[in-house]
């Protein structure tokens, strides 16, 4: 059975002086070593296959609702909210997986965490000596280490090194989550600890809190030391949980769930690069396929030696052989999206920014009818995506807000007198400015020229749309 190294890197500790590590020595579900170690020694620790959670405070783990009318899109539109969000200032990698997509609405589990972090476990572990078949954060391996044992509904509290960190798990997924920080020497010795963690759970989904929901305490809490692991009837809960692995007491699992449920942690919490998850395939195949290989050498070499009358033969069994590996080069060519597909993708990634990106082209013409007076008119409108440029000091969350703006282009006709058509033109400013800024605005009272005599007048202006205008 293959071996596996289940490694915690807690950014915090990887760059002190110590550089200490977290890690499990693991054959299948049993325990071989545990403990803690200098990250330079885990190549010494012999295994087929590397796991690894990075904790650090700016990972993200949660159930979103996003504008997306296609699920091509929904890793766009994710990347996008959590810009706009002001979750993450630097570069950052994530993983979606789709729930449903419904009336231009995705709802989907976004998994991220920043891009520093996960190049810092590749640098500080042996990728190169065996392949990383699973990068996480640490909330991704707590929930999949739970729901391996129920899909119900489980309200998680699990605390590390400070922090206090909330999970509402479903079927191995993080559906809600909050974290706060707390000073550790006061919480580990409250006895009113329970309190605490009543209000960090206030705010929690109702599926979670009901009387009827299943809770457990993970990690070295204040609770380890009393054995209070579970609550609300959930004692059986974590006693499976604690006996899931052989050669390690139910105690070590319970306190370091973010570690031992790595081997768990399903492929749409998976933050390994595509380029490299290509290399790690390879290196998964390779070896049995070298084997296999050699074996048929061996076997063609004998059939050669017993028989030179059997090259004909010998030659169609090679083809034979290397039938299903250019079928195999076939489908991989095949998988490969079309520069057809791309420009598709592109124009409609272009697409749900209009519908979804802070306005709704429907919904802002369904305003414009009902603000229209019988006397006025619509003559033109045009939608464009606001020019503007940061300013200096800008904070990141205001700065992709403000290029997520839209400018509305309107031209009216309002027929009547010059008094008539000023009180008309009075009332649409003011209920165009509920829909925003407006710029640019122009009155201008002349005669039709269609009918001599008639009176009218223009009126134009440009609206910016207030963020999120048509929710």
């Amino acid at each position: 059975m293959f071996e596996s190294l289940y490694v915690v890197l807690d950014r915090a500790t990887v760059f002190d002086g110590a550089r200490q590590a977290e890690f499990a020595h693991m054959r299948g579900r049993k325990v071989l070593s545990a403990g803690v170690c200098p990250v330079d020694e885990l190549a010494t620790l012999a295994s087929s296959t590397l796991r690894v959670a990075v904790v650090s405070p700016m990972n993200f783990c949660q159930r979103m609702s996003l504008d997306a009318f296609r699920r091509a899109l929904v890793p766009f539109v994710a990347r996008r909210q959590l810009e706009q969000d002001g979750v993450f200032s630097d570069r950052f990698r994530l993983n979606t997986e789709v729930i449903s997509v419904r009336d231009g609405k995705a709802e989907a589990f976004v998994v991220a965490c920043l891009e520093d972090d996960a190049e810092m476990a590749m640098e500080s572990l042996p990728v190169r000596e065996r392949p990383l078949v699973r990068l996480a954060v640490p909330e991704s391996a707590v929930a999949a280490l739970v729901g391996h044992i129920t899909p119900e509904p489980v309200l998680v509290v699990w605390y590390r090194a400070g922090l206090l960190t909330c999970l509402g798990v479903s079927r191995s997924r993080v559906v809600w989550h909050r974290a706060q920080r707390v000073e550790h020497d006061s919480f580990m010795k409250l006895d009113h600890w329970r309190a605490v963690v009543e209000r960090a759970v206030a705010g929690a989904p109702v599926e979670f809190v009901a009387g009827h929901a299943l809770r457990v305490n993970l990690g070295a809490g204040p609770w380890a030391a009393a054995g209070a692991w579970a609550t609300n009837g959930s004692q059986s809960l974590a006693d499976r949980m604690g006996k899931i692995f052989t050669g390690v007491p139910a105690e070590v699992v319970l306190r370091t769930p973010e570690l031992y449920g790595l081997g768990f942690v399903p492929r749409a919490a998976n933050l390994v690069m595509n380029g490299y998850g290509k290399r790690v395939r390879a290196w998964t195949w390779g070896r049995p396929m070298a084997a296999f290989a050699a074996i048929a050498g061996l076997v063609l070499g004998g059939v050669g030696l017993l028989s030179a009358g059997s090259a004909d033969r010998t030659h169609g069994l090679a083809m034979a052989m290397a039938a299903p590996l250019a079928a195999r080069h076939a489908q991989v060519q095949a998988s490969m999206p079309s520069e057809a597909a791309i420009k598709e993708l592109q124009s409609a990634l272009a697409m749900n920014d209009v519908l979804s990106g802070g306005m709704r082209v429907d919904q802002l013409l369904a305003r414009l009818t009902r603000m229209a007076q019988p006397n006025v008119r619509l003559k033109r409108i045009d939608i464009a995506r606001a020019k503007t440029e940061n300013a200096r000091g800008e904070n990141v969350k205001a700065a992709a807000a403000r290029k997520n703006e839209f400018v509305v282009n309107l031209d009216f006709s309002i027929a009547g007198s010059y008094g008539e058509s000023k009180r008309s033109a009075e009332q649409l400013v003011v209920r165009l400015a509920e829909l925003g800024t407006l710029e640019g605005t122009r009155f201008d009272h002349v005669l039709d020229q269609a009918r001599a005599g008639a009176p009218m007048a223009t009126f134009s202006t440009n609206i910016v749309l207030k963020p999120k205008a048509f929710p």
